[in-house]
């Protein structure tokens, strides 16, 4: 004996209907992907930004305490001399590697332009760091005031 044919119909899914899935799924993906490159591109750039900003607070902070302890300050084949108690302290910018150094020990990397001018016991500075990769950069300007003596 046959068995008897039933109508219900069978399990599963019509070709139409695979495919309007995998074009949902495949848009789906799509923006997460776009999504997620996104954010790696934003912490790549935020990373690059930050690591300039480090550099000028760290030349920032030698600068301080350098000028806090200077009881004289010149400038030097363009480089910024500083006179303290235990000897000179030299700032140079190196224009090939972007790195200023204090007495030839690299203080901060990633400078571009590093500018100074003095009058009296008054020193500014102009410190310009390196693009990053959206190619901005960041320019910080500094004013110290040396302790009082003969300048």
């Amino acid at each position: 004996m046959r068995p008897a044919l039933s109508n219900k119909p069978k399990a599963g899914f019509t070709l139409l209907e695979l495919i309007v899935a995998m074009a949902v799924f495949s848009i789906l993906g799509s923006v997460l992907v776009s999504i997620f490159i996104a954010g790696i591109e934003y912490f790549s750039n935020e990373k690059s930004q930050l690591f300039n900003q480090f550099s000028i607070t760290e030349l920032s902070g030698a600068l301080e305490s350098d000028a806090r302890k200077a009881s004289a300050a010149s400038i030097s084949s363009g480089c910024l001399v500083f006179t303290i108690s235990s000897g000179n302290m030299t700032y140079c910018l190196n224009t090939t590697t972007y790195e200023v150094t204090r007495n030839s020990n690299v203080v901060a990397d990633h400078i571009s332009s590093f500018s100074f001018t003095i009058v009296l016991n008054k020193i500014s500075f102009v410190v310009t760091s390196t693009n990053d990769q959206r190619g901005i950069n960041n320019t910080i300007n500094l004013t110290y005031y040396l302790r009082e003596g003969n300048y």
